[in-house]
Parts: structure tokens; sequence; C-alpha cells
């Protein structure tokens, strides 16, 4: 087996995917398909309070631990992105001398099992480092558009958009 070998899988739900999913239950009410919960958790379930609280608010606590929810498993990829972060750091790690990371992405949500590329591109401007991303301009996350943060790094950090470059791309 290939560690790139596709696996079948249910992901767990970031916060934000929950967000929208609650969102759409909310404007589509039953249509909203819930997402399945992982079988070991079934049993917790025995009332709506508990859904969302391992507790079920015993004692009149209003904090919650809320329980992992889980997409539909399929087949999918797994740690090709943690890879390229790892090979990230090893070029942080390894180089003393600052240089320039170009990064073909427009992706700044967390991963799986690592922080995400916006963590490793705060982490190599943090260094020193200057960050090119290369993206889309429907695909790029808001996250690198922010103009403070973008202002943050004295001009270290530049989006490539590669809009500017379709014809040229779609032409070859």
């Amino acid at each position: 087996m290939n560690i790139l070998d596709k696996v079948h899988k249910a992901r767990e739900l970031t916060e934000r995917q929950i967000y929208f999913k609650d969102l759409d239950a909310q404007r589509y009410g039953k249509r909203a398909k819930a997402p399945p919960v992982h079988r070991a958790l079934q049993q917790h379930q025995t009332s709506p309070t508990a859904r969302y609280s391992v507790l079920g608010n015993i004692g009149g606590s209003s904090t919650e631990t809320s329980l992992p929810q889980f997409a539909p498993a399929k087949m999918i990829e797994q740690g090709v992105d943690e890879i390229l972060h790892l090979k990230i750091s090893h070029s942080l790690l390894d180089y003393e001398e600052p240089s320039t990371i170009v990064l073909a992405t427009g992706d700044a949500a967390l991963a799986e099992y690592s922080d995400g590329f916006m963590a490793m591109v705060e982490r190599a401007l943090r260094k020193g480092w200057s960050v090119e991303l290369v993206s889309w301009s429907k695909n790029i996350s808001k996250t690198y558009l922010k103009s403070d943060w973008v202002n943050a790094w004295d001009g270290r950090f530049k989006i490539i958009y590669l809009d500017d470059f379709a014809e040229e791309l779609l032409c070859a």
C-alpha cells in the first residue's frame, strides 16, 4: 500500500462545515440531511441534549462539548496536504538564509492532520521568508486577502492570480 492511495473513510466535519450544515438545516428544514454520527458515539445520543453535549448538561452547567460529526464515508485521499506541509517545514528548518516559497493553492483551511497551508505561510513569513501564493481569484480564501494581515509582512507576501495567465494556460 502506498501512502498516497485513497482510503475509504468518513471525515470528521470541521466547525465551518458544521456551521453551514446547520445553516442549511435552518433554511431548508428536514430536506437538509444531517451527516451520520460515528457508530461509537451513537450509544451516547439518547436525547437531543446528549447529541451536542457529552454530559447532557448535568448539574445545570451551560458548558457544552460537541460530539464529532462525520461526512458520509467515501474513497478519499489522505495526507496529501500534510506531505506538502512537511516539505515546507523541512525547507524552513534546513535553510538558514530565508528565501522564497512559491505555493500554488488558495486553501487556507485546516488540514485533517495539520494546521493547513495558511499556518505554513505564516510560519515562513515569521521566519523572514517571502511567500508567493499562486491561485485563481475565485478559489482563494478570503483569509489571504485581509489587508491587515497582508500589510503585516512588509511586502514579503504576494498573490499571483492565475486569471492573468488563463489564455496562455488554456492555449498550451
